[in-house]
C-alpha cells in the first residue's frame, strides 16, 4: 500500500504496512557514530557490516528454530542502505549508518505475530550483544496502530539526504 502526502513539496511518498495484513518481516539498523577522516569511515563501516552479519546469522538460527519446517539462509535475506553521504564527514558532527534487512521468502500474518518473532529474535540479540545496539525495536512494540510507515526505496526523509537504495 503507498500513500501519498501532497502537503510536503517536493511530495513524499510512503510504503504503509497495514497492521492487520501479511507482510515480510525487516529490522531496521541504525549507527550514529563522529568520523574524524575517511579511514576511521572505512574502519567503522567495516565493524558496521561485520556487526549486520552477525545479525543476519542471528535472524536465519531464531527463525529455524522458531518456524520448524521452514528454512531460511542469507540468500533469503535483501538489505536497504541509506547510509548518510560520506562526503559529509568533514562537516558533520556525526554520520549515519542505516539500513534495513528483509526476509524475502516468507509473509508474517499480521503486525501481532511479526512483533512476537521481533521481540524473541531481541531477546537472543540482547543476551549476546554488548555495547553498541543497532537494531531500532520500536516496530516491535506498535500495537495499538493501525499502519506502520516506511520509507520506499530510493526515498527520503523530507529534512535528510539520506535515500535508501537496494543491495
Amino acid at each position: 500500500y503507498i500513500e501519498f502526502q501532497s502537503t510536503f513539496k517536493p511530495p513524499i511518498f510512503h510504503e504503509v504496512i497495514l497492521t492487520n495484513k501479511p507482510r515480510k518481516f525487516f529490522l531496521d539498523l541504525d549507527y550514529k557514530v563522529r568520523i574524524r577522516d575517511t579511514n576511521h569511515y572505512e574502519s567503522v563501516l567495516k565493524k558496521y557490516t561485520a556487526h549486520v552479519n552477525s545479525i543476519k546469522q542471528l535472524l536465519i538460527s531464531v527463525f529455524n528454530s522458531t518456524y520448524i519446517g521452514n528454512y531460511i539462509t542469507t540468500s533469503d535475506i535483501l538489505e536497504v542502505v541509506s547510509h548518510e553521504d560520506v562526503t559529509r564527514i568533514n562537516s558533520a558532527e556525526s554520520l549515519k549508518f542505516s539500513m534495513n534487512i528483509v526476509l524475502d521468502k516468507y509473509l508474517f500474518p499480521n503486525q501481532c505475530e511479526f512483533a512476537h518473532f521481533g521481540n524473541k529474535l531481541m531477546a537472543q540479540y540482547n543476551k549476546i550483544t554488548s555495547g553498541n545496539r543497532i537494531i531500532d525495536d520500536k516496530f516491535f512494540k506498535i500495537m495499538s496502530a493501525n499502519f506502520i510507515q516506511n520509507r520506499l526505496i530510493f526515498s527520503t526523509k523530507s529534512a535528510e539526504n539520506r535515500f535508501k537504495y537496494p543491495m
